[in-house]
């Protein structure tokens, strides 16, 4: 169904011809694409500043959540920060949302991308 919560057939924005209101509250992103179906594999990036247990706390959150994640990391040139890579098959959207929520409320988190 097209302008359906699943937004099949192509991505929706200004011109889509589609016939439906577009301002960003059917379930998009703002950059216009479709989300995705899901379950659905996501690979994100989390960034902390360098403190002790973080990868440990990340694992756990996951696990809290029902992912089974792999989690990777990498240091900063200067050891400061710590990047997260965040690998899961997620089975629905607010699954997604809630653990990016939890991982940004962390101690020394500072983005997430």
């Amino acid at each position: 169904m097209k302008g359906g919560k699943n937004h099949k057939g192509h991505d929706h924005g200004p011109g889509c011809s589609c016939g439906h209101h577009h301002s960003g509250t059917c379930g998009e992103n703002q950059g216009g694409r479709a989300v995705p179906d899901f379950p659905t594999e996501v690979v994100f990036k989390a960034v902390f500043r360098n403190s002790p247990y973080t990868l440990e706390t990340l694992k756990s959150l996951c696990g809290e959540a029902g992912i089974d994640a792999v989690v990777t990391e990498r240091e900063s040139g200067k050891g400061n920060f710590i990047s997260y890579t965040i690998t899961a098959v997620f089975p629905d959207e607010s699954t997604l949302k809630n653990l990016c929520n939890n991982i940004g409320g962390l101690e020394g988190f500072y983005t997430m991308f």
